[in-house]
């Protein structure tokens, strides 16, 4: 019985079948997940789960402007967590940028969801929102987003403080306020209502908030 002739395949076909074919493959792989992956959202945004929101809220156009205000890092790269929560990561994109729409966009979406914030954060939160809004002045509806936030930031204003007081003692020895009551004490001074102002600065007091100042009825903002 005759042996079965023997195949003279060339070296350089072996070669291309084992190495150059598979090589290829995974070239073309890494390039397609490269591009796939830099169409997507990434950074800060995808970190906070906020991809549909950043989405639906901007236009390409002003997608592009906040990634030049903030940085790269807004949308691009695997992040760390730098900002205590949420809240936090939004009001400083709005700090970020000087184009009023895109800020009050990026307020008042903060503002909608604070209540999910736990409630230091909510604070804090509250307590750059209601420097944000105010800055916005007359723009849309900020003016009332500004007063809303100033009663949301009272009503968790005891429990605030009660925490702070353990997270921080010093608290306790110093003329700590809370721009919530200063804002609304400034306010309604400015409407000439008195029996507000005198609401106000009590329970400030009650609640432990800059005892010396709120007796005195000076606030930590002057007319």
């Amino acid at each position: 019985m005759k042996n079965p002739p023997k195949l003279n395949i060339p070296l350089f076909l072996v070669l291309f079948v084992c190495w150059i074919i598979p090589a290829i493959v995974y070239v073309l792989y890494f390039l397609i997940k490269s591009y796939i992956y830099s169409k997507q959202t990434h950074g800060f945004i995808e970190l906070y789960g906020l991809q549909s929101w950043w989405e639906l809220a901007f236009s390409k156009n002003e997608q592009k402007k906040l990634k030049k205000s903030f940085g790269k890092y807004l949308t691009f790269g695997k992040v760390e967590n730098e900002y205590s929560c949420r809240s936090n990561f939004l009001t400083t994109l709005a700090e970020y940028t000087k184009d009023n729409a895109l800020r009050y966009k990026i307020c008042k979406f903060a503002y909608e969801n604070v209540s999910e914030e736990k409630l230091i954060n909510k604070y804090w939160a509250l307590h750059d929102l209601i420097s944000l809004f105010k800055a916005l002045k007359d723009y849309e509806d900020s003016q009332k987003l500004f007063l809303e936030s100033c009663e949301a930031q009272i009503k968790i204003s005891r429990k605030a403080f009660a925490k702070l007081a353990v997270e921080i003692p010093d608290i306790l020895e110093e003329e700590i306020h809370m721009n919530g009551f200063d804002e609304l004490i400034v306010y309604y001074r400015k409407q000439k209502n008195a029996s507000k102002v005198e609401e106000l600065q009590k329970q400030a007091i009650s609640d432990g908030w800059a005892i010396k100042k709120y007796k005195t009825g000076i606030g930590a903002i002057s007319d």
